[in-house]
């Protein structure tokens, strides 16, 4: 490691000289400080929120388990690793504490890492129970561990230097001794790929979701197409009853039926495309009602057991719509935080491809460049902050126990 001590300055020559320098940082780095701060607020107080809520207010699931899970991995980076940064920000010169350093990038890792292990979590949870969603949390949160190691041992005390010859500085960056190998290459490179193989695997089962989504809501919909040919038979067997029906109502009411027969023939060859078959009417208090006995898929070696759906009178039709509007909102809802994850993590990953790839080009960043590189190099930090809002705007439950929790606390 190359000293401070030279034979043209004193050491309170080099600590007094650090300090101009670290005052010019300190004035490059308040927009990042700014952002910092909002985070931690914003951050520290919706996070609370959420653990508060989804802990205490409402039924444990697994999708709700993994938000709990989020929230404790987002909490302590709002309380300890936005802080740890705001105090980098200041002794970006004389910074010569190692083993902190390595234990708050560690941290910092795992606590990245993490979280995106439990948002691909979160893309399957509709295949697995409230055991599996927590068998499953440990199990991510201990390859988080395992796979920051590397992370935290490459850092260290990084020796910098000054515009003055034969003074240096001290920052928390890859340390002096991992400097000019091969291994902070490597390291990026390696979250690069977790970073790619995570997203890959969240775009598939997000498809898969939203195929199967649509898919049944087309079933959905053809049994709808038939209920109402059911209910205008219904409504058309006592008109035929009355004597009142003139020649020309009776002509229209028939063409009417028939192009309604016409829909309901059409829609149930389609709906047994989809393998729904035994469609089935009956009357149940006086309604007609259409039945669906069975959803079985053709060429199947082994048969398994039918699932019954009964979809019966509009009004019911209307309830199974708003439960379906309630799971798409649900579904959005962890979408967007995937997405606010991945857009953020993108220029922290790049920029520290470019810091280990250009060691030079990185150190000769001076003024606005390195206001900004410091800005986006933290942007990883945003969904901590980001997420419990995203739940107050698209989770009704969590927004209604929120203002519950407020009004309680000011009366």
């Amino acid at each position: 490691m190359i000293g401070n001590i030279s034979k043209n300055y004193t050491p309170e020559e080099i600590k007094e000289y650090l300090s101009v320098l670290q005052h010019e940082s300190t004035l490059a780095f308040i927009p990042a400080l700014i952002y910092l701060s909002l985070l931690i607020v914003v951050g520290s107080i919706g996070n609370c929120f959420v653990l508060g809520v989804y802990w205490t207010k409402m039924p444990r699931t697994p999708l709700r388990l993994y938000i709990i899970v989020m929230a404790i991995y987002d909490l302590p980076t709002n309380l300890l690793v936005i802080p740890g940064d705001i105090y980098d920000t200041f002794y970006v010169w004389d910074f010569d504490m190692p083993v902190v350093c390595k234990l708050r990038r560690y941290f910092n890792a795992v606590c990245v890492m993490s979280s995106i292990f439990v948002l691909v979590a979160i893309a399957t949870t509709r295949q697995v129970t409230i055991t599996q969603a927590k068998v499953s949390s440990i199990v991510m949160l201990v390859v988080g561990l395992v796979l920051s190691i590397p992370y935290s041992v490459i850092h260290g005390s990084q020796t910098i230097l000054t515009p003055v010859p034969g003074i240096y500085g001290h920052f928390c960056q890859v340390d002096d001794f991992y400097v000019t190998t091969k291994w902070p290459l490597l390291n990026s490179a390696f979250f690069i790929l977790i970073f790619i193989t995570c997203c890959s695997s969240m775009i598939v089962f997000y498809i898969c979701i939203g195929y199967k989504t649509w898919k049944h809501r087309q079933i959905r919909k053809e049994l709808k197409i038939v209920g109402k040919t059911s209910r205008f038979e219904e409504s058309d067997s006592v008109l035929d009853s009355s004597s009142a029906i003139g020649s020309t109502d009776g002509q229209i009411q028939s063409t009417n039926l028939g192009s309604l027969q016409y829909r309901q023939q059409m829609a149930s060859k389609r709906l047994r495309k989809k393998g729904v078959y035994n469609i089935e009417l009956y009357y149940c208090n006086n309604r007609k009602e259409v039945k669906d006995f069975g959803i079985e898929k053709k060429n199947s070696l082994f048969k398994k057991p039918t699932k019954k759906v009964s979809l019966v009178e509009e009004t019911n039709l209307n309830r199974t719509t708003k439960r379906r509007s309630i799971f798409g909102r649900t579904s959005w809802m962890m979408i967007t935080v995937s997405l606010v994850f991945i857009i953020a993590l993108i220029p922290f990953l790049g920029l520290n491809f470019y810091k280990t790839a250009a060691p030079e080009s990185y150190a000769s960043l001076k003024g606005i460049s390195l206001a900004l590189y410091q800005l986006f190099s933290r942007s990883y930090l945003l969904n901590s902050a980001v997420n419990p809002i995203v739940y107050s705007l698209l989770d009704r439950k969590f927004r209604k126990e929120c203002f519950k929790l407020l009004t309680c606390y000011t009366k």
